[in-house]
């Protein structure tokens, strides 16, 4: 599988890995609804990492993602009231560029980029 979801116990959080093989075209919307099905589950609100650190990503990913969870057509986890917060782990400036622009136009409040897994666990620990 070109994704894993796994449930944390200490820190609570999900941690979402994205691998090299992963296709935000083909696999986007699979990835989205998995989590949400996790997320739905819990009783507390968690908090979400997502390691992006091996995958390669386009700008028209991100054109697909934004347009996807503006439109309301399919599950968007990182809007659900029991999501604290959403720490995306990349060293991609495109995708910190668009994380500062989601907060900016009010699309998204509890996101944050980061360079670690390492880093977004510490920042959760908090």
């Amino acid at each position: 599988m070109s994704y894993t979801i796994e449930r944390l116990k200490n820190p609570q959080a999900y941690l979402v890995t994205l691998n090299e093989d992963f296709s935000f075209e083909g696999e986007y919307h699979e990835y989205h609804d998995t989590l949400v099905k996790a997320l739905n589950r819990e009783a507390m609100p968690v908090n979400v990492i997502v390691d992006m650190l091996k995958v390669t990503t386009l700008f028209e990913d991100l054109l697909t993602a934004t347009k996807d969870n503006m439109s309301g057509e399919h599950s968007n986890p990182f809007v659900l009231p029991n999501v604290k917060s959403v720490i995306a782990v990349t060293n991609s400036g495109l995708i910190k560029l668009s994380i500062d622009g989601f907060i900016e136009f009010g699309i998204v409040k509890n996101l944050k980029a980061v360079d670690s897994v390492d880093e977004a666990l510490r920042h959760v620990a908090d």
